[in-house]
């Protein structure tokens, strides 16, 4: 692999895991609200 791709996959993954901690807090948090 090249860095290129390694820098892309890495972005990617960092974007996944984003998107789910985020989630993840969105339901914590409309727990909490109700």
């Amino acid at each position: 692999m090249s860095e290129e791709n390694t820098t892309q996959a890495q972005e990617e993954a960092q974007e996944e895991a984003q998107e789910e901690a985020q989630e993840e807090a969105q339901e914590e948090a409309q727990e909490e609200a109700q």
